[in-house]
């Protein structure tokens, strides 16, 4: 394409032909060979038929992310044909060389196919300069039959038998890191143990599906993971992740016939067992305990803290025990587990797992909670935080419902020390200044009963 532009030079008009960058499709790759080959695949875990086609661009070339997954069958009515999958690459030797691999076709049918690459997937160095002009592919045809190419072999004697069923199938439900997803989500696995090493295709998690408690497949979100231990090649998991562990529901996983079997299937050898369709029941909202989803609000925070140290009495011997009392603005409740919701960490930021923590409700206060500290040297001055994870406490209501309504509390950081100068004491009558209880009304300092008061604007305890 060519754009005319009108020059003034020295009185006279001239008129240049510019030349506007543009892409030519016309990067066509003459073919090499056309062949049959057997090949380990990685994605499936097993030896696979393919017809591999080999080409050479006219100089070195490029392509576009994601090429393979752009490209597609016909069969020989025209129409496009899905089970099979792609196996390009490229050689690190030769960069005019290309490899289309056609894989998951059967040897033993009589049937022709074309392999269509649509125009735009590779291009020549000036086109991978700056994408915007030389030269790329048109549409790309190749045609092939992958029987007479593997020469023409007679099927087998004897039939593939249907009949390779696990010998015990167990259900759990868990939670577990999914990779591709990166994030950690909800899952029930199960175990499938066979009588001999099991093998699979790739295609078990795409063909498989799940169906509802009608007999419908299920259209929701979902996906289904695969593998095994490595330890013994005769378990296969199958993981059914992305359910909602709050729903009570029942499932049926469905796993068609023919994606897993034995090491003859694996190397499409005679005498190969293969899996007739296999269907599992279950619910996960039973497998997970019954679980209620939570809808907890994290605001209920204490209105008041403060710290002292005292000598308390544990399994009849005197310890020394750093106590933390938070008062909230209603009657608290405590977690069940709540020991594994706090933690305590050194002034250097280091996690102290010797330290020992401990609560309970005020019984003089129900609105107050008091976490203790023992297990770490408290006679030596020296800093700590406490950190409480939210959850850890709660209103009677949020107790009430199992921990799902109502309020809690949202996360907690608390610096304390051991330090005596830190925590400031006073005896029953010795300050005459005006003190106040944590409720604000002032009291008689000459009458203060044990307990936590505000003095001069600090908190003092009185013992």
């Amino acid at each position: 394409m060519k754009k005319a532009l009108s020059l003034a030079f020295m009185g006279m008009a001239i008129t240049a032909a510019v030349a506007q960058a543009e892409i030519v499709y016309d990067f066509v790759p003459e073919v090499k060979n056309i062949s049959f080959a057997e090949e380990y695949d990685q994605d499936s875990n097993k030896m696979v038929d393919e017809v591999k086609i080999e080409v050479n661009f006219p100089t070195d070339v490029w392509w576009v992310e994601g090429y393979a997954s752009q490209c597609y069958l016909l069969d020989s009515k025209g129409e496009k044909y899905d089970a099979w999958w792609p196996e390009f690459w490229g050689s690190g030797s030769d960069y005019t060389r290309m490899v289309f691999e056609v894989r998951g076709l059967d040897k033993y049918v009589d049937a022709d196919y074309t392999l269509v690459m649509p125009q735009g997937l590779f291009g020549d160095d000036t086109w991978n300069a700056n994408h915007e002009d030389g030269r790329m592919n048109p549409e790309l045809r190749y045609e092939f039959n992958e029987w007479k190419l593997a020469g023409e072999p007679a099927a087998p004697a004897g039939d593939m038998v249907y009949d390779f069923k696990p010998l015990s199938a167990s259900m759990i439900y868990q939670q577990t890191w999914d990779s591709d997803k990166d994030m950690n989500v909800n899952e029930v696995r199960i175990d499938l143990q066979f009588s001999t090493d099991v093998y699979w295709a790739s295609a078990v998690a795409s063909q498989s599906y799940l169906l509802d408690s009608n007999g419908e497949k299920y259209e929701g979100e979902w996906w289904l993971d695969y593998g095994g231990p490595s330890s013994d090649y005769t378990i296969m998991y199958l993981c059914v992740r992305g359910l909602s562990q709050y729903v009570d529901a029942d499932y049926t996983l469905v796993v068609p016939e023919g994606l897993i079997g034995d090491l003859n299937w694996y190397y499409d050898s005679p005498g190969a067992r293969t899996n007739p369709e296999l269907r599992y029941e279950f619910n996960e909202w039973k497998l997970a305990g019954c679980p209620r989803e939570n809808f907890t609000t994290y605001d209920f925070a204490p209105l008041y803290d403060s710290y002292s140290l005292e000598e308390v009495r544990i399994n009849g011997q005197k310890q020394l025990e750093l106590q933390l009392a938070l008062e909230f603005p209603e009657a608290v409740a405590i977690y069940d587990d709540v020991k594994n919701k706090m933690s305590v960490w050194s002034a250097e930021g280091e996690y102290l797992q010797a330290a020992i923590l401990r609560t309970w409700v005020d019984e003089s206060n129900p609105n107050k909670v008091i976490v203790g500290l023992r297990g770490v040297d408290l006679k030596t001055p020296a800093s700590y935080t406490i950190s409480i994870w939210e959850g850890a406490f709660g209103t009677l209501e949020w107790a009430a419902e199992d921990y799902c309504e109502s309020h809690s509390n949202p996360a907690l950081r608390y610096d304390v020390s051991t330090d005596p100068s830190a925590v400031e004491t006073v005896g029953i009558g010795e300050d005459a200044a005006a003190v106040y209880n944590l409720q604000g009304v002032r009291v008689d300092s000459a009458n203060l009963s044990k307990g936590i008061y505000v003095r001069g604007g600090k908190k003092v305890i009185v013992k």
